[in-house]
C-alpha cells in the first residue's frame, strides 16, 4: 500500500507543492520509479539529469575533470 502526503514547509521550504510517497516495499518503488521514467519525455530527463549533476557538481562540472578510478582485489584461495 502507498501513502501520500503533500509536502509543506516542515517537509521542504524549497518546494512546498512536492509530494510524497511512502512504499510498503522496495519492489513497488522501483515499479513507480520505472512508470515515472517511462512517462517523461527525453528532454524532461536530461532536464532531471541536469539538475542533478548541478546539485552535485555545481560550478566544478565545466571546470574540474573527474577522476575515473578502478580498484579490483586479489586474493590468492
Amino acid at each position: 500500500m502507498t501513502q501520500r502526503f503533500r509536502g509543506g514547509e516542515d517537509a521542504d521550504s524549497k518546494r512546498g507543492d512536492a509530494m510524497f510517497r511512502v512504499f510498503s516495499s522496495f519492489e513497488e518503488e522501483n515499479a513507480a520509479e520505472h512508470r515515472r521514467l517511462a512517462a517523461m519525455s527525453h528532454r524532461e530527463r536530461l532536464q532531471e539529469f541536469s539538475v542533478l549533476q548541478a546539485r552535485r557538481w555545481g560550478e566544478d562540472w565545466g571546470r574540474t575533470p573527474i577522476v575515473k578510478r578502478a580498484t579490483w582485489e586479489r586474493f590468492s584461495w
